[in-house]
């Protein structure tokens, strides 16, 4: 999927790498590396992430169906996204 500044031009082009039968249910750009403490405790509970954190750069959630998916709002509110290519939205628990 494409990321998109306030400015609404491209700021990144994100390709993950996912199977059809896998999904992404949380995607976090970080400013900094992460130890790996740190990256454990974000797998474990990715939903903690607010987007308020003062080295996140973007994040999404996509546990739930977004309403328009060619402007999907970050956590922090400086980025959209949109999907682009083959995709299908699944609802995940």
């Amino acid at each position: 999927f494409e990321i998109m500044n306030e400015g609404n031009e491209i700021a990144y082009n994100v390709i993950p790498s996912v199977t059809e039968i896998s999904g992404m249910k949380h995607l976090h750009i970080w400013r900094t590396a992460k130890t790996q403490d740190e990256i454990r405790r974000l797998m474990e509970h990715p939903e903690n992430v607010t987007g308020e954190e003062d080295d996140l750069v973007c994040g999404w959630t996509f546990a739930k169906m977004a309403l328009d998916d060619q402007e999907i709002k970050d956590l922090t509110g400086k980025y959209t996204a949109k999907l682009v290519g083959d995709y299908r939205w699944i609802e995940l628990e």
